[in-house]
Protein backbone atom coordinates (compact mmCIF):
# COMPACT_ATOMS: atom_id res chain seq x y z
CA UNK A 1 0.00 0.00 0.00
CA UNK A 2 1.06 3.62 -0.87
CA UNK A 3 0.28 6.64 0.34
CA UNK A 4 1.50 10.19 0.60
CA UNK A 5 4.98 8.64 -0.22
CA UNK A 6 4.78 5.81 2.19
CA UNK A 7 4.76 2.52 1.02
CA UNK A 8 4.16 -1.02 3.42
CA UNK A 9 3.67 -4.11 3.04
CA UNK A 10 0.79 -6.50 4.07
CA UNK A 11 1.63 -9.33 2.62
CA UNK A 12 2.46 -11.02 6.07
CA UNK A 13 -1.49 -10.33 6.99
CA UNK A 14 -2.49 -12.75 5.01
CA UNK A 15 -2.09 -16.15 6.27
CA UNK A 16 -3.12 -18.74 3.74
CA UNK A 17 -1.77 -16.94 0.63
CA UNK A 18 -2.68 -19.56 -1.66
CA UNK A 19 -5.94 -18.58 -3.66
CA UNK A 20 -8.09 -20.57 -4.84
CA UNK A 21 -10.67 -19.63 -8.24
CA UNK A 22 -12.96 -17.29 -6.36
CA UNK A 23 -11.42 -17.22 -3.50
CA UNK A 24 -10.70 -13.68 -1.46
CA UNK A 25 -8.84 -12.32 1.06
CA UNK A 26 -8.91 -9.21 3.32
CA UNK A 27 -6.96 -7.07 4.97
CA UNK A 28 -7.45 -4.32 7.30
CA UNK A 29 -5.33 -0.78 8.33
CA UNK A 30 -6.63 1.42 10.64
CA UNK A 31 -6.11 5.27 10.48
CA UNK A 32 -7.11 8.42 11.40
CA UNK A 33 -8.77 10.94 9.37
CA UNK A 34 -8.24 14.57 10.02
CA UNK A 35 -11.38 16.02 8.32
CA UNK A 36 -10.88 20.05 9.25
CA UNK A 37 -7.92 19.84 6.70
CA UNK A 38 -8.97 19.53 3.23
CA UNK A 39 -5.59 17.90 1.83
CA UNK A 40 -6.76 15.17 -0.79
CA UNK A 41 -5.52 11.66 0.41
CA UNK A 42 -4.56 8.98 -2.08
CA UNK A 43 -4.23 5.19 -1.32
CA UNK A 44 -2.80 3.09 -4.23
CA UNK A 45 -2.86 -0.90 -3.64
CA UNK A 46 -1.13 -3.29 -5.66
CA UNK A 47 -1.53 -6.64 -5.38
CA UNK A 48 0.74 -9.42 -7.27
CA UNK A 49 -0.04 -13.20 -7.49
CA UNK A 50 2.10 -16.16 -9.03
CA UNK A 51 -0.03 -19.55 -10.48
CA UNK A 52 1.31 -22.08 -10.86
CA UNK A 53 1.29 -21.91 -14.56
CA UNK A 54 1.91 -19.29 -16.62
CA UNK A 55 3.25 -15.49 -15.72
CA UNK A 56 2.14 -13.11 -12.62
CA UNK A 57 -0.37 -11.33 -12.42
CA UNK A 58 -0.88 -7.64 -11.05
CA UNK A 59 -3.74 -5.29 -10.63
CA UNK A 60 -3.71 -2.28 -9.14
CA UNK A 61 -7.02 0.24 -7.06
CA UNK A 62 -6.97 3.71 -5.86
CA UNK A 63 -9.04 5.26 -3.28
CA UNK A 64 -9.53 8.69 -3.21
CA UNK A 65 -10.70 10.87 -0.14
CA UNK A 66 -10.86 14.55 -0.39
CA UNK A 67 -12.22 16.32 3.06
CA UNK A 68 -14.12 19.18 2.48
CA UNK A 69 -13.50 21.79 5.71
CA UNK A 70 -16.82 24.02 6.40
CA UNK A 71 -14.13 26.97 7.60
CA UNK A 72 -14.30 28.59 4.42
CA UNK A 73 -18.14 28.53 2.71
CA UNK A 74 -19.41 31.03 1.07
CA UNK A 75 -23.57 31.25 0.19
CA UNK A 76 -24.37 33.39 -3.15
CA UNK A 77 -27.85 33.73 -4.29
CA UNK A 78 -29.38 36.26 -6.90
CA UNK A 79 -32.39 37.50 -7.11
CA UNK A 80 -33.96 39.68 -9.77
CA UNK A 81 -37.12 42.38 -8.96
CA UNK A 82 -38.64 45.09 -11.52
CA UNK A 83 -39.50 48.61 -10.18
CA UNK A 84 -42.60 47.49 -8.72
CA UNK A 85 -41.12 44.22 -6.68
CA UNK A 86 -42.29 42.21 -9.14
CA UNK A 87 -39.94 39.10 -9.60
CA UNK A 88 -38.11 39.08 -13.01
CA UNK A 89 -39.60 35.58 -14.16
CA UNK A 90 -43.23 37.32 -13.37
CA UNK A 91 -43.03 39.59 -15.82
CA UNK A 92 -45.60 39.94 -18.25
CA UNK A 93 -45.28 41.16 -21.77
CA UNK A 94 -48.01 43.80 -22.64
CA UNK A 95 -50.22 42.88 -25.51
CA UNK A 96 -48.76 44.04 -28.83
CA UNK A 97 -51.11 46.09 -30.69
CA UNK A 98 -50.38 50.25 -29.40
CA UNK A 99 -53.65 51.77 -30.39
CA UNK A 100 -56.47 49.29 -30.25
CA UNK A 101 -58.70 51.79 -32.37
CA UNK A 102 -57.70 54.72 -30.25
CA UNK A 103 -54.99 57.36 -31.31
CA UNK A 104 -51.82 56.99 -28.81
CA UNK A 105 -50.20 60.23 -26.85
CA UNK A 106 -46.41 59.60 -27.15
CA UNK A 107 -44.22 56.39 -28.39
CA UNK A 108 -40.88 55.45 -27.63
CA UNK A 109 -38.39 54.32 -30.46
CA UNK A 110 -34.83 52.59 -29.96
CA UNK A 111 -32.83 54.12 -32.55
CA UNK A 112 -31.27 50.73 -34.69
CA UNK A 113 -29.62 52.58 -37.87
CA UNK A 114 -29.58 50.81 -40.59
CA UNK A 115 -31.62 50.48 -44.24
CA UNK A 116 -35.67 51.31 -45.44
CA UNK A 117 -35.66 47.40 -46.40
CA UNK A 118 -35.20 46.23 -43.06
CA UNK A 119 -38.42 47.54 -41.94
CA UNK A 120 -41.11 45.49 -40.58
CA UNK A 121 -44.70 45.87 -40.11
CA UNK A 122 -48.22 46.11 -41.48
CA UNK A 123 -48.47 49.47 -42.13
CA UNK A 124 -48.28 50.63 -45.70
CA UNK A 125 -44.56 51.40 -45.30
CA UNK A 126 -43.59 55.01 -46.45
CA UNK A 127 -40.00 54.61 -46.04
CA UNK A 128 -37.10 56.41 -48.20
CA UNK A 129 -33.51 56.38 -48.16
CA UNK A 130 -30.93 59.07 -49.55
CA UNK A 131 -27.28 59.31 -49.91
CA UNK A 132 -27.07 55.42 -49.34
CA UNK A 133 -28.87 55.73 -45.95
CA UNK A 134 -28.00 55.96 -42.42
CA UNK A 135 -24.77 54.29 -41.41
CA UNK A 136 -24.67 51.93 -38.07
CA UNK A 137 -22.39 54.36 -36.66
CA UNK A 138 -21.77 57.61 -35.54
CA UNK A 139 -24.17 60.29 -34.58
CA UNK A 140 -27.25 60.86 -36.02
CA UNK A 141 -29.98 63.62 -36.17
CA UNK A 142 -34.00 62.74 -35.84
CA UNK A 143 -36.85 65.29 -36.57
CA UNK A 144 -39.85 64.43 -36.36
CA UNK A 145 -43.14 65.77 -36.78
CA UNK A 146 -46.86 65.69 -36.37
CA UNK A 147 -49.25 66.96 -39.08
CA UNK A 148 -51.63 69.00 -37.78
CA UNK A 149 -55.03 71.24 -39.13
CA UNK A 150 -52.90 74.16 -39.15
CA UNK A 151 -49.52 73.14 -39.97
CA UNK A 152 -46.37 70.57 -39.05
CA UNK A 153 -45.67 70.49 -35.05
CA UNK A 154 -41.99 69.16 -34.24
CA UNK A 155 -42.19 66.55 -31.67
CA UNK A 156 -38.48 65.74 -31.31
CA UNK A 157 -35.27 66.74 -32.60
CA UNK A 158 -32.08 65.93 -31.32
CA UNK A 159 -28.75 63.74 -31.89
CA UNK A 160 -28.87 60.02 -31.38
CA UNK A 161 -26.59 57.25 -31.29
CA UNK A 162 -27.52 53.42 -32.49
CA UNK A 163 -29.32 52.36 -29.35
CA UNK A 164 -30.58 55.40 -28.21
CA UNK A 165 -34.38 55.92 -27.00
CA UNK A 166 -36.44 58.64 -29.32
CA UNK A 167 -39.56 59.42 -27.08
CA UNK A 168 -42.11 61.24 -29.19
CA UNK A 169 -44.53 63.08 -26.35
CA UNK A 170 -47.78 64.51 -28.01
CA UNK A 171 -47.57 68.78 -26.60
CA UNK A 172 -50.13 69.17 -23.52
CA UNK A 173 -51.03 65.13 -23.62
CA UNK A 174 -53.03 65.43 -26.80
CA UNK A 175 -53.29 62.74 -29.22
CA UNK A 176 -49.95 62.49 -30.96
CA UNK A 177 -52.37 62.96 -34.70
CA UNK A 178 -52.98 60.65 -37.63
CA UNK A 179 -49.41 60.32 -38.30
CA UNK A 180 -45.59 60.90 -37.56
CA UNK A 181 -43.03 61.94 -40.11
CA UNK A 182 -39.38 61.62 -39.15
CA UNK A 183 -36.15 63.02 -40.94
CA UNK A 184 -32.83 60.88 -39.54
CA UNK A 185 -29.61 63.04 -40.76
CA UNK A 186 -26.01 62.06 -40.68
CA UNK A 187 -23.42 64.97 -40.98
CA UNK A 188 -25.81 67.56 -42.42
CA UNK A 189 -26.87 65.45 -44.85
CA UNK A 190 -30.38 63.37 -45.63
CA UNK A 191 -30.21 59.98 -44.89
CA UNK A 192 -33.84 58.66 -44.57
CA UNK A 193 -37.73 59.71 -44.33
CA UNK A 194 -40.20 57.74 -42.95
CA UNK A 195 -43.74 57.99 -41.93
CA UNK A 196 -45.47 56.21 -38.95
CA UNK A 197 -49.28 55.99 -38.97
CA UNK A 198 -50.59 57.00 -35.46
CA UNK A 199 -54.21 57.09 -35.79
CA UNK A 200 -55.32 53.78 -34.42
CA UNK A 201 -57.54 53.75 -37.27
CA UNK A 202 -58.05 49.95 -37.59
CA UNK A 203 -60.13 49.85 -40.65
CA UNK A 204 -57.65 51.57 -42.96
CA UNK A 205 -55.09 48.62 -41.60
CA UNK A 206 -52.96 51.12 -39.80
CA UNK A 207 -52.45 48.92 -37.17
CA UNK A 208 -49.32 50.13 -34.68
CA UNK A 209 -47.53 47.11 -32.98
CA UNK A 210 -44.74 46.87 -30.23
CA UNK A 211 -41.66 46.07 -32.14
CA UNK A 212 -42.75 47.41 -35.47
CA UNK A 213 -39.76 48.56 -37.36
CA UNK A 214 -40.31 51.82 -39.61
CA UNK A 215 -36.41 51.81 -41.10
CA UNK A 216 -34.13 52.68 -38.68
CA UNK A 217 -36.75 53.00 -35.65
CA UNK A 218 -38.17 50.26 -33.88
CA UNK A 219 -41.45 50.65 -31.70
CA UNK A 220 -40.40 49.49 -27.87
CA UNK A 221 -43.45 51.22 -26.07
CA UNK A 222 -46.36 53.32 -26.81
CA UNK A 223 -48.63 54.98 -24.09
CA UNK A 224 -48.65 52.08 -20.98
CA UNK A 225 -47.36 49.03 -23.02
CA UNK A 226 -43.86 48.85 -22.69
CA UNK A 227 -41.65 46.40 -24.17
CA UNK A 228 -38.82 47.98 -21.89
CA UNK A 229 -38.87 47.26 -18.17
CA UNK A 230 -36.17 48.65 -15.38
CA UNK A 231 -35.09 45.66 -13.62
CA UNK A 232 -32.64 45.03 -10.68
CA UNK A 233 -30.09 41.92 -9.81
CA UNK A 234 -29.22 41.38 -6.30
CA UNK A 235 -26.50 39.43 -5.37
CA UNK A 236 -26.23 38.25 -1.74
CA UNK A 237 -22.82 36.72 -0.79
CA UNK A 238 -22.94 35.21 2.88
CA UNK A 239 -20.27 33.62 5.24
CA UNK A 240 -21.64 30.38 6.20
CA UNK A 241 -18.61 28.84 7.45
CA UNK A 242 -17.01 28.97 10.64
CA UNK A 243 -14.15 31.30 10.32
CA UNK A 244 -13.56 34.53 9.07
CA UNK A 245 -13.29 35.09 5.24
CA UNK A 246 -11.77 37.29 2.32
CA UNK A 247 -13.77 38.11 -0.78
CA UNK A 248 -11.34 37.60 -3.90
CA UNK A 249 -14.30 36.89 -6.54
CA UNK A 250 -17.35 38.05 -7.65
CA UNK A 251 -18.01 37.33 -11.61
CA UNK A 252 -20.98 37.67 -13.29
CA UNK A 253 -21.81 35.87 -16.29
CA UNK A 254 -24.23 36.30 -18.71
CA UNK A 255 -25.17 36.12 -22.61
CA UNK A 256 -21.50 35.04 -22.90
CA UNK A 257 -20.37 38.61 -21.45
CA UNK A 258 -18.46 38.29 -18.04
CA UNK A 259 -18.03 41.37 -15.78
CA UNK A 260 -16.40 41.41 -12.15
CA UNK A 261 -18.49 43.29 -9.21
CA UNK A 262 -15.57 42.78 -6.44
CA UNK A 263 -14.65 46.88 -6.29
CA UNK A 264 -18.64 47.23 -5.37
CA UNK A 265 -17.17 45.43 -2.08
CA UNK A 266 -15.93 48.08 -0.08
CA UNK A 267 -15.35 45.65 2.91
CA UNK A 268 -14.19 42.03 1.94
CA UNK A 269 -13.73 40.34 4.61
CA UNK A 270 -16.76 38.39 6.08
CA UNK A 271 -17.04 37.64 9.18
CA UNK A 272 -18.93 34.59 9.99
CA UNK A 273 -22.55 35.32 9.32
CA UNK A 274 -22.21 38.34 7.38
CA UNK A 275 -23.22 39.46 4.24
CA UNK A 276 -22.48 41.95 1.44
CA UNK A 277 -25.10 42.83 -0.96
CA UNK A 278 -24.52 44.69 -4.40
CA UNK A 279 -27.07 45.36 -7.07
CA UNK A 280 -26.92 45.53 -10.88
CA UNK A 281 -29.40 47.59 -13.18
CA UNK A 282 -30.50 46.79 -16.03
CA UNK A 283 -33.70 46.91 -18.91
CA UNK A 284 -35.00 43.72 -19.71
CA UNK A 285 -36.81 43.41 -22.91
CA UNK A 286 -40.26 41.43 -22.74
Amino acid sequence: RTRDGDTASFLNEIDDKTLEFGDTRIVLEEDVLDVCIEEEIVTVITAEADPEEGDPCIDVDEYVINPRPEGCRVDVEVTCEDDDGTNCADIEAPSPQCNNGEEITTITFTYIGGLCDQSSNTQEDECQDFNNGPSNTGRSRIICVSETSDNLEELFNEDVEVGDKVTIPSSASTNLGGEIMCEISQDNELKQRLKIVTSGDNESNDDLFLKDIFGSLQVESCDEKDCLVSITYTYTLENVGQSPMEITVLDRTRDGDTASFLNEIDDKTLEFGDTRIVLEEDVLDV
